[in-house]
């Protein structure tokens, strides 16, 4: 189960074989009777993103990640959760922009649209995911579970050691 949650995520979401792979995780899981917590923790996207939260966008030979765009881009995923685009080789220097990724001036020319279109698309992703688990594990049934090695741990139900009378719980005594 390790072996395939760690190539679910080194495989990118954009990868066709993507869907079959987390569909087969899916299964494994089920089989192995994992709670569907654990397998949310454990299958969210990464697009790409570093460990430092950031992913360069930039044409081929330039030591970048991502070598499918003829701009230079940096997406960074900021601890607050705020997705941040980057227009590194912009007119006027490095231009930091956030949702909708406006452009500076210098991506007026044609030919870069497509390009362009990628990073925005790819920043959209990793913001929607980002939103995504931010409302997942600040829902307020997952503020009640402990946290274990293999993911959330249900809590379990109180055991009951001494004797209650009908009334204690609930029960309405007969007259």
């Amino acid at each position: 189960m390790e072996h395939l949650w760690a190539l679910c995520s080194a495989v990118p979401t954009s990868t066709p074989a993507r869907p079959t792979l987390v569909r087969a995780v899916k299964r494994a899981a089920k089989r192995r009777r994992i709670p569907a917590e654990a397998l949310a923790e454990r299958t969210v996207p990464r697009h790409g993103l570093g460990p430092d939260g950031a992913l360069r966008m930039a044409p081929p030979g330039t030591g970048a990640e991502w070598i499918n765009s003829w701009t230079d881009t940096l997406i960074t995923l900021g601890a607050d959760g705020r997705v941040t685009l980057t227009w590194l080789d912009a007119a006027d220097g490095p231009v930091p922009t956030r949702t909708p990724f406006p452009l500076s001036r210098h991506y007026g020319k044609p030919g870069l649209a497509d390009s362009i279109t990628i990073a925005r698309n790819v920043a959209r992703r990793i913001e929607a995911t980002a939103d995504d688990e931010t409302r997942r594990l600040t829902d307020p049934a997952m503020t009640t579970r402990s946290w274990g090695r293999m993911g959330p741990v249900l809590p379990r139900p109180p055991h009951y050691r001494h004797r209650h009378s009908p009334s204690d719980l609930g029960v309405p005594l007969a007259r």
